[in-house]
Formats: C-alpha cells, sequence, structure tokens
C-alpha cells in the first residue's frame, strides 16, 4: 500500500506545482494589464494632460471666508434681557416751514413708516450739495404727525388779467398743459405759464371739459363737441340737433375713447375723430363721470351702469339717493367714483369681485356743507366746504383731515393732478401739493432744508410694555403684540421697559393692583421638539428685585404634556439677586405642544427682572452654540462678515451692541437664507412676532473671528451718524479710560482690537434701501467714509482698513472712494443641458456685467460678500471658486446660514445647507492656506491619440484645476463636479520638481489616499464630487 501510495502522491505533488505557476502567471498578466491600464508602461495617449507651468498669471488668491448674517444664540428665551432696538424709516423731504417737514403721502406709506406712534422718535435730515456731499443738516426729535395738509404754496399769476373777473371753476390736465373752464365758459390754455396762457378760440359757451393721452375735448352750451389733439385748435366733430331740452350730462373718457353723456340718455363716443352713437337702457341720465377707464352712469330712476367702451352698458348696482337728483358732485380715479348728494356721498368701487356700492355721510365728518370735490390717485377724496376749508377725506376708513390752516382759505376746490391740488382762495388761484406734516422739535432756524432732502427717522422698539384693562373689554385678560415675543396677563397689569437693570442698559418692571394673577408670558416659538433634547439638563434662570414685592413671586416653564417646572422666587430685596433652576428633559417631555415661559404674582405689587436664561446648563459663559464655533473654526476663513451686527441698519441696538450675547436682542430673519424649520412647519406660538434669539455682541463676534483665525469684515448699513462711528472705534481702539474702551475691558478683553488683527474690512451699504440714485448711494458712501476718517480712533487701524462699497448702482460704475465693491452672487446650476461647470460660469459672467466699473480705488476684483450655490459635494464647492470665470472675483464669502430650531444646534441639521455647508467650511479649511499665493498658468493638452473625438474645452467643461505658487512650494487642485468619473494625466515637470504629493479626497471632503508622483505618465482618476490637491516642492 505504501509502495502503490509514493507515485500517486508524487503525481498529485507534480500536479500541484503546474497548477500553481498556471495561476501565478494568470495573476502576472492581469497585474501587467492593470499596471498597463494605469500609465506603467504606456504614455496614455488618449487622456488629456493638465500640465503645469511657472508662468504667473498676475493674479492671487484671495481665499475664502464666512458671511454671517445672523450668529444664532443658545438661550431660547427670545428679548431675555428687555434691552431695545431701533427701526429706522427714510423718507424725501417735499417741503419745510418753521418747526416743520413736509413730505408726500407716498413716501411716507412706502416708507413703511409707523405714524401713529412717532411721537419721541429721533429725526436726521440729510442732503446732498451740488458737488455731490452728503451731510448731516438737522437732528432733533419727531413731535406730531398730521397725515395730509396743503404746503408748497404756489401762486399762479394772472398776468395778463384774463380771469380776474371770471373766476377758473374747472381742469384738466394735457401733457405738461393746464386747461381751465372760467364761470363765464370761457377755455383757457396753459394756465400755469403765465408767457404762454391763452383764452382757446371757440364761438359758443364751454360748460364742460376732459382730457386723455390722445387729446382733449370740450362740450358747448349748445351740446356741440369740439375735440383738439393739439390742444390749441378745437374742431366739432358731433352737434345733437335742434332737440330742445337736450343738454350735456357730463363727460370721459376710457382709454383713447371720449364718451359725452346728454340728460336723455345719449352717449356720444369720439375714437380718432370718429364718433358713434348708443343709449343708455331706460330714463333719463342724471349723473356721467370716468375715472380714465371705467364710464359711470346713473339714470333718474337710480339705477347705475358700468362701460370700459361707452357703447355696451352693464347694470353695476342702484342707489335711491340718485333719483330724480340734478348734477350731483361727482369724481372719479382708480376704480373709485364718487357722487356728494346733499352732503351725502355715494360710493362706488369697482374690482375684480365687482361693484360695492356704499353711502357714507361726509357732511359729518367735516363739519359743513360740501361744496366742490375731487379724488387724488392715491384714494383721498379732496372737499372743499362751505366754510371755505379744504379736507383730505379717507373714505376706507372714514376719517377726514383739514388740509388748511386758519389763515388759509378754499373758495373752491378746482382741479386734482396726481397730490397737486389746485384751488382758488376767493383773491387768488393756488397750486399746492398735498403733503403730510411731521413737527420736529429742534431748532430749525437758518436750516436750509429743501426738496429731495432726507428724513431718517428712528423709531425705539420695546422688547416689552403694554397694560390689560378689563375696563376695555378684554375678557380674556390677555395683551399680546406683533413686535414684541412678550405677552402680558392680568387684569390690572403693566409692563414697561426699566433703565433700572442689572446688566445693560434695561430691564422689565412687571407690576399689578388688585388681587389678581399678573405675568409676563413667552410662548417658545415651534414645539416641545423644537427646543429641547431630550437627555440633557437645562437651566432656568433670572435676576430679580423688588422693593415692593408680593408675597408670592413665580418662575416656570408650562405645556400640555411637558408638565411643569420652575420655583417660587423668595427673599426678594432691593437688589438684583440670581435665581435658578436645573432640570432634565425626557423623551416624554419633547413630544409636548407649545411650551410657555411664565413669571407672575398675585396681588399689587412690582418685580423688576433682568437677564432671563433658558437653555442647557453649561458652564462656558458664551451663547454661540459650540457645534457653530467649532463648524466655523474648521473652515479657516480668510475673512468673516460680521453682518449679524445691524450697525446702521434697522434693527440696530446700539446698547446690546458693546455688552455680552447674554444681553442680545432678537431680531428678524428675513431677507437673510436663514429659516426656521420647525416640526409642524410654522411658528405656533400665541404672539404673531417672528424674531428668533441671536447674537449681537460685538465682542463676542470679534472673539469668534478671533478663534476661528480670522479677519473681521464688518457691515455699515443705510442709517449710520457719527455718533455709531465714533462709539464703534473707540471699542475696537480706546483705552480703559474711555467710555466704550471701558466697556470693552468690562466684557474681559484689555488688548484693543484694533492690535489684534492685522487688516479690517469696513463695507458700506444700502440695507434700507434708503437712496434711490447713484450719486445718493455714492455720496452715502463716502459721507461713512468721512465719518471715519473723521474719528480720534480711525489713525489706530487706518493703515490696515480696506473700504468696500456694497451699492447696486445702476448706471455701471462705482462712484464712491472706497477702495473695492462688494456684491452678492447667486450660481445657478440647474440648467441639464450644459455642465456644472458651464452654468456656473455662466453666473460669473452675468455677475461680472453686473458688478460695476471701479473708476476710483484698487481694482483688484470684487469681492462676493455671499456666494450661493446649489453645488452640495466638495467637487462643485470647488469648482465654483476656481473655475475659470471666478477669477473677477477678489475673495468669496460663504453663507453660514442658519437653521433657527435650537434642538438641531448639535449638529449639522443647523445650518440651512446642511451637508452641503458641512462640505463649504471643509473646502474653506484646505483652500484658506493659498490666500496671497500666486496663481500660474496652466496647459491642457489635447491626447496624443487623434481618434479621441473629445476637445479640451469638453475636458475643461467636467473638470476645475486652478494652481498656486508661493517660494518653493506649488499646488495644484483639481475637482470633478461632472456626474461622470474624469480621468487625466499630470505633467509637473517644467517646475523642476524635487518631490510631488498627491492627495485624493472623496465628494464629502475626507482624505481618500496620499501617494507620491513618480510617473508623468500614470492615470489619475476623480471619480464624481472628488477632487485632489497636488503638493509640488520645486528647485525655483
Amino acid at each position: 500500500m505504501k509502495r502503490h501510495g509514493r507515485p500517486i502522491f508524487g503525481i498529485t505533488k507534480r500536479t500541484r506545482f503546474a497548477a500553481s505557476m498556471v495561476v501565478v502567471a494568470v495573476v502576472l498578466v492581469m497585474a501587467i494589464t492593470v499596471l498597463g491600464y494605469v500609465g506603467i508602461f504606456g504614455l496614455r495617449s488618449e487622456l488629456f494632460e493638465i500640465s503645469i507651468t511657472p508662468d504667473k498669471a498676475d493674479d492671487t488668491f484671495g481665499g475664502t471666508g464666512i458671511n454671517c448674517d445672523v450668529i444664532p444664540n443658545i438661550n431660547l428665551v427670545r428679548d431675555a434681557s428687555f434691552e431695545c432696538s431701533t427701526d429706522y424709516s427714510s423718507m424725501l423731504v417735499a417741503g419745510a416751514s418753521d418747526g416743520s417737514v413736509y413730505l408726500t403721502p407716498d413716501a411716507v406709506a412706502a416708507s413703511g413708516y409707523d405714524t401713529t406712534a412717532c411721537v419721541g422718535d429721533t429725526a436726521r435730515i440729510i442732503s446732498i450739495d451740488s458737488d455731490g456731499v452728503m451731510n448731516e443738516k438737522f437732528t432733533g426729535t419727531i413731535a406730531g404727525f398730521k397725515p395730509a395738509r396743503l404746503g408748497v404754496v404756489t401762486l399762479i399769476k394772472d398776468e395778463k388779467d384774463i380771469w380776474d373777473e371770471d373766476r377758473l371753476e374747472q381742469m384738466t390736465f394735457y401733457g405738461n398743459n393746464v386747461y381751465a373752464l372760467t364761470g363765464n365758459g370761457r377755455l383757457i390754455s396753459d394756465v400755469t405759464n403765465s408767457q404762454l396762457t391763452g383764452i382757446v378760440d371757440i364761438d359758443e359757451k364751454i360748460v364742460m371739459i376732459d382730457s386723455n393721452e390722445t387729446g382733449v375735448i370740450a362740450g358747448g352750451q349748445s351740446g356741440t363737441i369740439y375735440i383738439s389733439q393739439d390742444g390749441k385748435n378745437f374742431t366739432p366733430v358731433y352737434e345733437p340737433g335742434s332737440n330742445k331740452g337736450i343738454n350735456l350730462c357730463g363727460i370721459g373718457s376710457t382709454g383713447n375713447t371720449f364718451a359725452v353723456c346728454y340728460n336723455d340718455g345719449t352717449i356720444v363716443t369720439v375714437t380718432n375723430g370718429k364718433t358713434a352713437v348708443s343709449k343708455l337702457p331706460d330714463s333719463r341720465a342724471v349723473v356721467f363721470v370716468s375715472d380714465g377707464n371705467r364710464l359711470l352712469a346713473a339714470d333718474s330712476l337710480g339705477n347705475i351702469y358700468s362701460s370700459t367702451n361707452g357703447m355696451v352698458f352693464e347694470i353695476a348696482g342702484k342707489s335711491d339717493l340718485l333719483k330724480g337728483y340734478e348734477k350731483p358732485l361727482t369724481c372719479a380715479a382708480n376704480g373709485v367714483f364718487c357722487f356728494v348728494i346733499d352732503g351725502t356721498t355715494v360710493i362706488i368701487r369697482c374690482d375684480e369681485s365687482g361693484f360695492k356700492v356704499e353711502e357714507r355721510d361726509l357732511a359729518k365728518l367735516t363739519g359743513s356743507e360740501i361744496k366742490t370735490i375731487e379724488l387724488t390717485d392715491s384714494g383721498l377724496i379732496i372737499a372743499g366746504t362751505s366754510d371755505k376749508k379744504a379736507f383730505a377725506i379717507d373714505y376706507a376708513s372714514d376719517k377726514a383731515t383739514q388740509l388748511t390752516s386758519e389763515n388759509i382759505m378754499v373758495e373752491n376746490i378746482i382741479g386734482v393732478s396726481g397730490d397737486k391740488v389746485y384751488y382758488d382762495s376767493g383773491k387768488d388761484i393756488y397750486k399746492s401739493q398735498i403733503l403730510s406734516e411731521i413737527s420736529i422739535d429742534g431748532n430749525l432756524e437758518g436750516v436750509d432744508i429743501m426738496a429731495d432732502d432726507i428724513l431718517v427717522a428712528g423709531h425705539m422698539v420695546k422688547a416689552a410694555s403694554g397694560s390689560v384693562s378689563s375696563a376695555e373689554g378684554n375678557t380674556d385678560q390677555w395683551t399680546v403684540s406683533d413686535d414684541s415675543p412678550w405677552g402680558i396677563y392680568g387684569d390690572g397689569t403693566t409692563v414697561i421697559a426699566t433703565d433700572r437693570s442689572y446688566s445693560g442698559r434695561f430691564g422689565v418692571r412687571l407690576s399689578g393692583k388688585g388681587s389678581g394673577v399678573h405675568a409676563i408670558t413667552q410662548t417658545l416659538p415651534g414645539k416641545a421638539k423644537d427646543n429641547f433634547n431630550a437627555g440633557t439638563f437645562y437651566r432656568l434662570s433670572l435676576y430679580v428685585m423688588s422693593e415692593d414685592a408680593p408675597d408670592k413671586v413665580y418662575c416656570w416653564l408650562e405645556g400640555e404634556g411637558f408638565g411643569r417646572y420652575g420655583f417660587e422666587l423668595t427673599q426678594i430685596g432691593n437688589n438684583y439677586k440670581q435665581y435658578s433652576y436645573v432640570f432634565a428633559v425626557t423623551d416624554f417631555m419633547i413630544e409636548a405642544e407649545n411650551v410657555t415661559l411664565n413669571i407672575a404674582f398675585e396681588g399689587t405689587g412690582y418685580i423688576l427682572a433682568d437677564d432671563i436664561y433658558l437653555g442647557p446648563d453649561s458652564y462656558n459663559s458664551a451663547q454661540i452654540p459650540q457645534y457653530y464655533v467649532d463648524t466655523l473654526m474648521s473652515g479657516n476663513p480668510s475673512v468673516m462678515r460680521l453682518n449679524n451686527l445691524n450697525i446702521g441698519s434697522a434693527g440696530y441696538a446700539p446698547d446690546a451692541l458693546y455688552l455680552m450675547s447674554n444681553d442680545s436682542v432678537s431680531a428678524k430673519i428675513d431677507g437673510t437664507s436663514s429659516t426656521a424649520a420647525y416640526t409642524d412647519g410654522e411658528d405656533t406660538a400665541v404672539t404673531g412676532y417672528q424674531g428668533q434669539s441671536v447674537t449681537v455682541s460685538l465682542e463676542e463676534s470679534l472673539r469668534l473671528v478671533k478663534d476661528c483665525g480670522s479677519t473681521p469684515w464688518l457691515v455699515i448699513g443705510s442709517y449710520a451718524n457719527q455718533h455709531d462711528i465714533d462709539k464703534l472705534l473707540e471699542y475696537l481702539c480706546g483705552s480703559m479710560t474711555s467710555e466704550y474702551g471701558g466697556k470693552r475691558i468690562d466684557n474681559g478683553t484689555a488688548l484693543p482690537w484694533s492690535r489684534q488683527f492685522t487688516r479690517f474690512y469696513i463695507e458700506i451699504n444700502d440695507s434700507g434701501k434708503a437712496f434711490k440714485s447713484d450719486v445718493q448711494k455714492a455720496a452715502y458712501v463716502n459721507y461713512v467714509i468721512s465719518m471715519f476718517s473723521q474719528s480720534e480712533y480711525f489713525s489706530d487701524i487706518k493703515d490696515k482698513t480696506v473700504f468696500l462699497d456694497g451699492m447696486k448702482y445702476d448706471g455701471g460704475t462705482m462712484m464712491s472712494d472706497a477702495d473695492n465693491h462688494t456684491m452678492d452672487v447667486r450660481l445657478i446650476a440647474n440648467d441639464n443641458s450644459e455642465s456644472y461647470i458651464d452654468n456656473i460660469n455662466t453666473s460669473y459672467v452675468l455677475a461680472q456685467y453686473n458688478s460695476p466699473h471701479i473708476v476710483t480705488g484698487n481694482s483688484v476684483g470684487e469681492y462676493i460678500s455671499k456666494l450661493d450655490t446649489d453645488g452640495s459635494n466638495c467637487g462643485k464647492v470647488i469648482s465654483a471658486i476656481i473655475t475659470q470665470e471666478a477669477d473677477f472675483a477678489e475673495m468669496i464669502l460663504f453663507d453660514a446660514s442658519v437653521n433657527f430650531v435650537p434642538s438641531q444646534y448639535t449638529g449639522k441639521d443647523m445650518f440651512t445647507a446642511g451637508d452641503g455647508f458641512i462640505n463649504m467650511v471643509k473646502v474653506s479649511g484646505l483652500m484658506t492656506g493659498f490666500t496671497g499665493y500666486d496663481e500660474l498658468y496652466l496647459n491642457i493638452n489635447e491626447p496624443l491619440d487623434k481618434t479621441v473625438t473629445a476637445s479640451v474645452d469638453q475636458f475643461a467643461s467636467n473638470v476645475s484645476c486652478a494652481c498656486f505658487n508661493k517660494g518653493p512650494r506649488t499646488y495644484l487642485v483639481i475637482a470633478n463636479p461632472s456626474n461622470s468619473q474624469q480621468s487625466f494625466l499630470i505633467n509637473d515637470n517644467k517646475l523642476g520638481r524635487t518631490d510631488t504629493v498627491v492627495r485624493r479626497y472623496d465628494e464629502n471632503g475626507n482624505l481618500i489616499n496620499e501617494r507620491n508622483l513618480r510617473y508623468e505618465h500614470m492615470r489619475n482618476i476623480l471619480q464624481p464630487g472628488e477632487f485632489m490637491i497636488v503638493e509640488i516642492r520645486w528647485k525655483g
């Protein structure tokens, strides 16, 4: 058996050896094939080659940064320290008199200024001189407001004595000419031009006139209709014949068609000199009027008819007041038609839903009989009364405002054009303007206020104020406001902001009378799961004092399903004392609906409270979420744009700016990319207030910039003044002996911030859209620069400061003296017919087209203050900043928009872009190191294999690459933003390299591998979204 087995064993051994050799041969062949594929044994002639040159492109990489429109605060309580902010409104001035400034009602309405609570608001008047220099003419406070007055009064001189004894009664307006009809039936042209004024040659007495874009129409006493297209020569186009008793009822127009109504119901239309005749459906016509687009007629039975062509009339309604009444006063504008009969007005409004007929007693509003009436385009009824006064009547609110003062008499309202009112004082004819009046508490003597000066009104917004009284019919005992997150509860409860604060300038005073409950409350936005994380300890604390403390004072959180957590405040004394309570949030609690914070007591007394805190229990005094800080630090941004401070913008909080974040005010996130994506999709809080808990502390913002190793970019909005700039520079540069330098030291920073940064960027923009013309915008930028220059502390940072013009110039040229310009750029990459690179290059081309030409300053490139891109993976992000058309940008900032849902503040979901923003930060962290590096030219060589059909342009539309050099180091960055794998060769021979390292990263910025580049013809592969950074050490 053993002998028999030996040859069998030997055969098996030889067979295994042969099989092994076959396997080795196969593996060797496969390895050779693979290595050959990647370029070991060949030139890879089918691949494009990226070749680096030592030639500089006369450009440097400006780096990447972060834009912070808002910075979140971990405190769940909004306006927790009751500091005040300022809302600004700007309006163009129409004129001024002693103690008053006049503005058009449209200017007031467009500004959004709340005139119901304007007393005490600050008022500044700024102007621009003939040299384009802006200056501040006046600073004071607002003492009162009147919605309508007759201002800017101009005498219309009758130098030719045409209407001295024959008063003007009607007017119509054609082009720049004003036509008037006298009481004796004479038609006068060019009334407001004393040199051209004259009597129109018509052979009979004229009783009615009107006009449209095609000309002027006049109706004679005989019923004959006259038309003029040049306003000088009138031609008869229709005669009613010899019918006795047929008189004109009214004249109007619809579009380019004139329409004339006779009292027998006959309607004559005139279009391009051609006439057509129709008739009202029923009885005699008693009224006929037009607003320029629609005709309205009423017959003796009270039926009201409407037409848009003058030929076909439909029933629009009925009014018994119009039955049998002859010649009521009429006026119309913009779909509103008014008929005045014995002091009572029939108002007909027409819109898409149809006609609405209303009856109003206007005589009750004016106090006397209405004699004349006109209607403005803005909807104000201008009425002249029998006691020679003029009123502006808002028919929507039934409010009448007297337009005239005691020494101005109005005999007759002759006509209205826009906001211009023409009236007869009984002696002379005047042109005036309907204006709103703001009375000023301050000395205007010697202040030359002119038309088109700018009034800036600043209104202090208090964090909490109000009272509750059941006598006002408030049966639920609640007061809530859309301007504050705080609600007030309890009959006899009063809440005011007080300057007796624990920190900052303001605290809150909660007082009450009677035996009931008095409370101040705040419902947290969203649901419990939007605000709290299960398994986390939270702290509720506040500072309280009182000299008349109630017996029992409580502070607690409460919500259905959440439970009730809080404490009683005992031993309240004459000085502020901190009360604190720590609790744990469970899985069951976060399933609750709304959660409300309450501070309350029973009985009579008051308490002062300040610095309320509700958030994670942490020993860190800073209130910026730690994940937010860590994420931005990882990006190592070159610059951080601190738009969260609102300096010179609406929402500016001058006190909170120089305090720590626990004294920050809340802010609305409208106009930013930030959101508040609550669980149920909306804020279900009791009040309609939409502000968020944010950080507006300059100190903590600068600390964040310092921690990130970055440079501050400060933003100045539309409404800054010298005091604002002086305080800012004093805080940055001042010593401990100065007021705001002392505040900085109180905040814990002894070394002036001016010495801690090597550069400051100062952007000046028009965040409030206060300036309309390019001249105004440039003047404001120069004005702010001059305010910096005039500050005693500016010399400390003068050589470090770069001024950026953030204005949008319609003329295409930056007209200010700023160093550079800055703008937002939106990259759109949703066109599937083009590659991602082609799409963003197109967006950059459009942005460059819209960027202004810089005449002065340093034309080194545009500063992109906010780059908004559809790119989400790192390959796309890198392409967005190194693609060819991005070269016009000197620096690019990524937008750190926040999702204001506090429970998400511990992870990437706190950013609205989520993974996309994290990728931006990773790219920033890798690319910022190249800031200041020279850019080198790259050559992309076509494949050696001529059978390859792809072109260099096609390769460049799928792969982005750039090269940066400083000293002996060169870095080649290559990104693949496409949806397909990209292969290529790298050639760095021209640099005389000594060592080259290739680092390849995945689409999320994670390092895949690192290897040395030993062969020029090694195939390099990037999957979609991947990128690589090639580090080259060269001899130079």
